[in-house]
């Protein structure tokens, strides 16, 4: 059972923790410590910030099903050499 001070309450906002001083580092130590928490950093990259590279040699048919499959994402298809280009 872990029990938070008032003031560690104060901290949590929706469950999240931001650390930006000494005390929040400090309250993020002992959760992630007695693994009550999990840090989840903010602002990493989406998905709409990757492009998929496809090198493809003759298979139109799974290029296709792998196209379809990345539905949403950029996509740059190389050619590597197929008989039918």
């Amino acid at each position: 059972l872990l029990r938070l001070a008032p003031a560690a309450q104060t901290m949590l906002n929706g469950g999240r923790l931001e650390v930006h001083d000494a005390v929040s580092a400090q309250l993020a130590r002992t959760l992630l410590d007695a693994t009550v928490a999990h840090p989840r950093p903010l602002g990493g990259p989406s998905h709409r910030d990757v492009t998929v590279v496809v090198p493809v040699r003759d298979n139109p048919t799974g290029l296709v099903r792998l196209v379809s499959a990345l539905r949403g994402l950029k996509v740059v298809i190389v050619d590597d050499g197929s008989t039918i280009p």
